[in-house]
């Protein structure tokens, strides 16, 4: 039971530490809200293109062929940090 309070603890403040940096940085993260405002735009459209690109070789024969590449490049640099 304590593993589970430490695990919840340690879940909490990584859920909740980004919002109150935020908070005590919002008018430093000022610059950065209205960079993601005049970009929003093609930000949407760039995430939706990589959804479409995703879902369409999530399928078994052409996936292969995107995401064994894809492993290899990610397993040189070591990631996922396993």
């Amino acid at each position: 039971m304590a593993w589970g309070a430490v695990l919840l603890i340690l879940y909490s403040l990584g859920l909740g530490i980004p919002f109150i940096a935020l908070a005590l940085g919002f008018q430093r993260a000022k610059g950065s809200l209205e960079w993601l405002k005049r970009h929003g735009r093609s930000i949407e459209i760039a995430g939706g293109a990589m959804l479409v690109a995703s879902a369409c070789s999530s399928s078994p024969a052409p996936g292969d062929s995107f995401f064994i590449p894809l492993q290899r490049y990610f397993a040189r640099f070591g990631w996922p940090p396993i």
